[in-house]
């Protein structure tokens, strides 16, 4: 039989085929099957922001910050060694003595800065005989300020006499120190009136005095009115 080899060789090609292809199989690793992914979670971009809290206002400390203070209030007068001055004298020469010597201009602002109320005060004629016993000032800057805040006395005693009339000495010459400046204004006649009430009441030589200043000095008007009427009424 002439085909019997083909059939054979045919048989064993099936053969090796078959074991060839069952043996691939095999060996092929079975994949595991898929576990179900997990559902992906937004990113922090996708997730709706929080609402911004307002920083908490920072806490001053005591220790570390302090309101600052308006400086006080300074008062109008100074104490020097238990002595009342007029303060704005005081820093005035403070100032001019700070550039050297105090000369005339020098002086004639001291003497301004006393005028800048109601006539030159008891305390301003202090302080500024203050300024000439303590600030270094030239010659003329000095008689400058002399003749307006010394007034001689008139003696000794308690009475005085101008002319022929007998004063009060003492108020005689308190109203001298007044119209240094040139004049007595009301102002100065209502202390003049009130050194007159200093003791039980204005007596006739404290009258005879006043009388006298309204001859002898620069009396201004509305002063002169107020002194009359007081001594009219007395």
């Amino acid at each position: 039989m002439d085909y019997l080899p083909y059939l054979i060789a045919g048989v064993v090609i099936l053969v090796l085929f078959f074991a060839f292809s069952g043996g691939t199989e095999k060996s092929k690793a079975v994949p595991e099957p898929e576990q179900p992914s997990e559902p992906e979670q937004p990113s922090q971009l996708e997730q709706p922001s929080e609402p911004e809290q307002p920083p908490e206002p920072e806490q001053s400390s005591s220790s570390t910050i302090r309101r600052s203070k308006s400086p006080a209030k300074k008062g109008q007068y100074i104490q020097v060694k238990g002595q009342r001055y007029e303060r704005s004298i005081i820093e005035l020469a403070d100032d001019l003595s700070a550039h050297g010597t105090i000369d005339t201009n020098g002086a004639k602002r001291l003497w301004n800065e006393a005028l800048d109320g109601n006539g030159v005060t008891d305390v301003e004629q202090r302080t500024l005989q203050h300024v000439v016993r303590t600030y270094q000032m030239d010659s003329a800057a000095k008689a400058f300020l002399c003749s307006k805040t010394e007034v001689q006395s008139s003696g000794d005693g308690y009475y005085a006499m101008v002319g022929n009339t007998k004063v009060d000495r003492a108020m005689w010459d308190s109203i001298g120190r007044r119209a240094n400046d040139g004049k007595i204004d009301l102002a100065d006649a209502k202390k003049i009136w009130e050194d007159a009430l200093d003791g039980p009441g204005v007596t006739e030589t404290e009258k005879r005095t006043i009388e006298k200043a309204l001859e002898n000095f620069n009396v201004l008007p509305a002063a002169q009115k107020f002194l009359r009427g007081k001594l009219a009424a007395f």
